[in-house]
């Protein structure tokens, strides 16, 4: 058996090169985690969006859309839009501590994401009703299947 030759010299370009892996800053966030917690922000700075119109357009411009029943739609609107305007705060702050990887966070998602699968159901004959239980239950699934993301994240 012939002996092997002798290992090439080392490149001077290379000499600080370490073929170790270097240890991670932190704990790994999932990626469906970070797409339910950019949902979470997107849907919640809308509905906050359309919160703030409807707080903002004038009564009379509410007024003159009409009547459902006895209710007057400036008094409706105006609820709404307040209804509307914390619901969607809620869900940016969710969605920031959801990415930060809080469970307190993940814990208002899931809350949020129940309430907005229950309201697309309510307004199931509509696309945006269809629309909102798929992104909320996008969000529901990743959230409750990847709560141990959230506890290793506590624990480091």
């Amino acid at each position: 058996m012939e002996p092997l030759p002798p290992p090439p010299p080392p490149r001077p370009d290379l000499s600080s090169w370490n073929a170790r892996a270097q240890p991670s800053e932190g704990p790994s966030r999932p990626q469906i985690v970070s797409v339910a917690g950019w949902i979470l922000v997107v849907i919640g700075a809308i509905g906050g969006l359309a919160g703030l119109v409807l707080l903002l357009v004038r009564a009379q411009d509410l007024a003159n859309l009409g009547t459902v029943g006895d209710l007057q739609l400036d008094r409706v609107g105006r609820g709404l839009g307040l209804l509307s305007l914390v619901i969607g705060a809620l869900q940016v702050a969710s969605g920031v501590l959801v990415l930060r990887l809080s469970n307190a966070g993940r814990v208002l998602g899931i809350t949020l994401a129940v309430l907005g699968v229950i309201g697309g159901l309510g307004a199931l004959g509509s696309g945006a009703g269809v629309v909102g239980i798929g992104l909320n239950g996008l969000v529901l699934y990743a959230l409750v299947a990847n709560g141990a993301a959230f506890r290793r994240a506590g624990a480091g």
